[in-house]
């Protein structure tokens, strides 16, 4: 038995496999005949590659180790310094895999393989347990310098928490539409996740997703990524610009913990994970892992405080804090139906009163504007009036002297031009008030 495991310096897997003998080539190659189209090329040329090593570590055909000499080769492994934890646990289930169908029908692990020790590691979160809130990730929007960067941070945040390599990938061939709404469908990104697509409802996004179409710098449909370069609806957003947007929205908000990328998946699956109404493996499913993954509770950022909600509700003694539900959520307009921002005053759309302090605005802009109309109705009569009343002032004067009614006439124009002035320059700034006020 070798002391060693693995490739050395200077050789390749197929090299290897060619100095096994011919049992156990076919050993792996059976085995992997009936593997193929149950998993990914990817996992297939990975199981491949820990038999062919683990072969050549024990030098003889599998059939002959017994659990001692499997248990001693595998001891190597698991000591090995220079492989990753994750490695070591994929070369467990490898093997343990390959002599279940080998040499117990697939039905059992065989006596031989019982003294392997399953390699594992401490758990750790990938972030602090200090999430940003609802608030905090609303003012992570208003910094955002355009739609794009917006809809980006509300879509991964508020509705769905995928992946940033799966926001780049998205296309808008992956939007749908139905009778609640839009809908993307997320290719996993992982090999290791959920080999199917998954459909991602738009909802506390649509707002920003609709400022998102209005502004986008190419057709809105086919192969063009959702989340593209600025002005190359062709070029997926960068990895560098996204870290750079995060780098600058984090220079910007109140929050004080890490805020990248990946906080928003965190933050979102956090919140569902909290609601009774999901269940896990629908959340796994969003989250585009597998049914046996564990890797969800990563995700789960549940403090102190939890618990002793948790505690209180479960006594009956306090309902339970419903922290998984947003404040904050878009308003609908009641005249087009369009969704807006839940701090909209008023329709994007349709440009309707959304919030009552606006509606009452709007109805004392009405009345305002009424009353500046009557005022320029009764300046015009006025202006009637007196063009009337200097016709029969002539009049009336007939029967004077010819310097007298000059003279009087004289008079009475000056003054009468001075009245008119004044309510033309008084009617103007009317029809100005009432042109800012329509416009408005």
């Amino acid at each position: 038995m070798k002391t060693t495991y693995g490739k050395i310096k200077g050789t390749t897997i197929a090299e290897i496999y060619q100095t096994l003998s011919q049992k156990n080539q076919d050993y792996i190659t059976e085995f992997e005949a009936w593997k193929k189209g149950s998993i990914t090329d990817k996992r297939l040329a990975l199981i491949k590659n820990s038999l062919i090593k683990f072969a050549d570590l024990i030098e003889m055909d599998f059939a002959d180790a017994n659990k001692t000499d499997i248990t001693i080769g595998w001891n190597i492994i698991y000591a090995s310094k220079e492989l990753a934890v994750k490695s070591k646990q994929d070369d467990y289930l490898h093997i343990r895999q390959f002599y279940k169908h080998a040499f117990g029908d697939d039905e059992e692990y065989p006596r031989v393989v019982r003294g392997m020790k399953r390699p594992t590691q401490k758990g750790h979160l990938r972030l602090p347990k200090k999430l940003p809130s609802e608030k905090d990730i609303n003012e992570a929007i208003k910094m955002c310098r355009n739609p794009r960067d917006k809809f980006w941070v509300s879509w991964t945040a508020f509705d769905s928490g995928v992946r940033p390599c799966e926001n780049r990938a998205l296309t808008w061939d992956d939007l749908s539409k139905d009778e609640h709404g839009y809908f993307f469908t997320i290719k996993t990104a992982k090999d290791s996740g959920d080999t199917e697509t998954r459909s991602i409802r738009v909802i506390y996004s649509e707002p920003y997703l609709f400022e998102l179409m209005k502004s986008y710098p190419g057709e809105t449909k086919r192969s063009n990524f959702v989340f593209c370069h600025l002005g190359k609806p062709s070029i997926p957003l960068a990895k560098d610009s996204i870290s750079s947007m995060f780098r600058r929205l984090k220079g910007r908000i109140s929050f004080t913990g890490d805020f990248h990328a990946y906080t928003l998946r965190h933050f979102c699956l956090t919140r569902m994970s909290k609601n009774p109404k999901v269940a896990i493996p629908l959340l796994k499913k969003m989250a585009g892992h597998t049914k046996n993954s564990n890797i969800i509770a990563e995700y789960q950022h549940f403090g102190d405080e939890d618990v002793l909600e948790m505690n209180l509700a479960a006594a009956g003694r306090k309902d339970l804090k419903k922290d998984y539900e947003l404040k904050q959520n878009p308003i609908r307009c009641p005249h087009c139906d369009t969704s807006n921002t839940y701090d909209a005053e008023v329709c994007g759309k349709c440009n309707f009163a959304l919030s009552q302090e606006r509606m009452v605005d709007n109805e004392e802009m009405q009345k305002q504007i009424e009353e500046l109309k009557n005022i320029v109705d009764k300046k015009n009569k006025i202006y009637d009036i007196e063009v009337k009343e200097n016709h029969r002032f002539i009049k009336e004067h007939l029967g004077i002297s010819d310097s007298q009614l000059m003279k009087a006439q004289k008079e009475h124009l000056i003054a009468f031009q001075k009245r008119v002035e004044r309510m033309e320059e008084e009617a103007d700034k009317a029809e100005q008030k009432i042109k800012n006020k329509e416009k408005f």
